[in-house]
Order: C-alpha cells, then sequence, then structure tokens
C-alpha cells in the first residue's frame, strides 16, 4: 500500500478501519495528509496501484 512506502502503513490501517466505509481516492488522500504522509508520493502509488489493479479504478464506498 502506498502508505506503507513511507512507513506508515499501520498509521493508515487503524485510521482506514477508524474511517470505514469512506474508502474512495479522496478519503484516502485526506487520511495520509491526516498522517503527514507525503501526498505528491502518496498519490503517485495509488495511481500505480490503480495499474495494476483496474478492477479498483473509479469505484468509491
Amino acid at each position: 500500500m502506498a502508505a506503507n512506502e513511507q512507513g506508515k502503513f499501520w498509521e493508515m490501517h487503524h485510521l482506514m478501519l477508524k474511517k470505514s466505509p469512506q474508502l474512495d481516492r479522496w478519503s484516502l488522500i485526506k487520511y495520509a495528509r491526516e498522517i503527514n504522509l507525503d501526498i505528491k508520493a502518496f498519490t503517485e502509488s495509488l495511481d500505480k496501484m490503480k495499474l495494476i489493479f483496474p478492477c479498483f479504478h473509479g469505484h468509491s464506498s
């Protein structure tokens, strides 16, 4: 996951569980800001994941 690349896997994991089911792209970016991730790097990683997992592209909760 994108947060793991910045060493904050568990912070994002706990935040996502707390905020579920709001797991759309914009919510994930908001959560990334809450745990002080590099937003540019985070969104680039999300975009790469869309290429790997196209079934998730465009879906939101």
